[in-house]
């Protein structure tokens, strides 16, 4: 019976592992390039946030959260044509305004506001963005949840502290149980993690020469579909095999 337990689990370990190398990412509505006309932004969970003071001279009343856009292709609003997508603001000192935006690389070259104030990212500081914009997508299954405010507030905050990394902070309302929480979420972001892994978009207020510009967004781009692997394919066959056996077995 020993031999027969231990060549089952060893089949059902590779056969899950052949399942997670060929699972593919979920699709993205967006491509690089794209105009959508943003009219409406909503908080599902609710917003809050914290004063923050970084290297950059700001100091003030930062809000946010897990933020529903509601979007249309084009540049001008078609309420019969809109769709949503989740997003998490990414400069804390830009108000938000509704109108075209144009979705672009982190980079942003060649699409007009170059993100002067936090200058050029390094590759680790994209991937954690990326990192935090689909992790948040797997931890806010409900997003009507009120009880996920703070996982709401808490990854806006982390978003924000890759940005600025010289930020500090202090919560509003004294609220311990976010200070927790978002603690703990900045000590669980990888460093060994890159931008290909966890590929993210922005939205950037279409206006090119920079005046009245509105809030940036960091959305999701489609993640890279992961292909079978020889070794992967190679263990997935050892645990057919290994099933094969154990009907034999069992017959």
């Amino acid at each position: 019976m020993r031999i027969l337990c231990t060549v089952g689990r060893g089949a059902v370990t590779a056969i899950v592992a052949g399942m997670i190398a060929v699972t593919a990412a979920e699709a993205s509505p967006l491509s690089l390039g794209d105009t959508v006309y943003l009219s409406n932004i909503s908080f599902p969970n609710g917003s809050g946030g914290a004063w923050v003071t970084t290297s950059l001279g700001y100091l003030g009343p930062a809000g946010g959260g897990y933020t529903r856009l509601t979007l249309n292709f084009g540049s001008v609003f078609s309420p019969d044509d809109t769709f949503y997508l989740d997003a998490y603001c990414i400069d804390p000192p830009i108000s938000v305004r509704y109108g075209a935006y144009i979705v672009a690389p982190l980079d942003n070259k060649g699409f007009g506001w170059e993100m002067p104030r936090y200058g050029t990212l390094t590759d680790l500081q994209k991937a954690q963005l990326g990192w935090l914009m689909h992790q948040s997508l797997e931890v806010m299954p409900d997003p009507a949840n009120s009880a996920r405010r703070n996982t709401s507030i808490a990854y806006q905050m982390a978003v924000w502290t890759v940005l600025y990394p010289s930020s500090s902070w202090s919560y509003f309302d004294s609220n311990f149980a976010l200070r927790d929480e978002f603690d703990a979420l900045m000590a669980s972001i990888p460093t060994d993690i890159t931008p290909e892994q966890y590929p993210v978009y922005q939205l950037v207020w279409r206006n090119e020469d920079g005046s009245n510009y509105g809030q940036p967004w960091l959305i999701p781009a489609p993640r890279p579909e992961i292909v079978l692997e020889p070794a992967s394919a190679a263990l997935m066959g050892v645990g057919l095999f290994g099933l094969a056996a154990l009907r034999r077995r069992l017959h």
